[in-house]
């Protein structure tokens, strides 16, 4: 298990703490715990936050397709189409369920 301290400066000229830093890092972790602290330094206001995660497995469309030979590509392109054409298919029968 890995795991990363992040330290989080207020920002006051947007009047926040800026959190793109942290939610761009856990885009591809699974968190298994973590721990907060608010301090102050030289009259700073700072969040640090320690983060033990894993990695995830990167499950994307361009990942997944990329162990695909040729003949398959091809095959998963022509879904892909089918699919765009299709969509006007699926309904919401949701009115329908009995209540």
């Amino acid at each position: 298990m890995a795991f990363r301290i992040v330290t989080v400066p207020f920002d006051n000229d947007r009047g926040v703490f800026p959190d793109n830093e942290l939610n761009t890092f856990l885009l591809d972790k699974k968190v298994r715990s973590y721990r907060v602290e608010f301090f102050i330094h030289a009259g700073r206001p700072y969040w640090s936050v320690f983060i033990e995660y894993e990695e995830i497995e990167d499950r994307s469309v361009e990942k997944l397709t990329q162990a695909l030979d040729e003949r398959q590509k091809l095959s998963f392109e022509r879904l892909k189409e089918w699919r765009k054409k299709e969509v006007w298919f699926v309904v919401d029968l949701t009115h329908f369920a009995s209540k």
